[in-house]
């Protein structure tokens, strides 16, 4: 849970640098992308970086809270927990399916 909160964390503060980044950027640095490969891959790289971020805290809170449950005593919420895995899972097999 802790790891799910510092990814947030680090989001925001991402999140909130990118758009004080952007608010300085004038036609030059844009002309400047533009002809850089390297600097296209970093400039996307810093548009992606508070997604991932985010992603990541997502996945820290949903094993957090899964172990939680796995080795807690509540028999149903056991059960239930594993239902609803299968049925993403599934549901993720079906969307592969339909895009192949």
């Amino acid at each position: 849970m802790l790891g799910s909160y510092g990814g947030g964390m680090l989001s925001i503060v991402f999140g909130i640098s990118q758009i004080v980044y952007l608010s300085f950027m004038g036609p030059a640095d844009i002309d400047a992308v533009q002809a850089s490969l390297f600097k296209r891959a970093a400039l996307f790289a810093l548009l992606m970086l508070p997604l991932t971020l985010l992603l990541i805290a997502a996945l820290c809170a949903g094993v957090g809270f899964t172990g939680a449950l796995w080795l807690g005593n509540v028999l149903w919420m056991k059960g239930l927990i594993t239902a609803c895995y299968a049925a993403l899972l599934f549901i993720l097999f079906l969307i592969i399916v339909a895009l192949c």
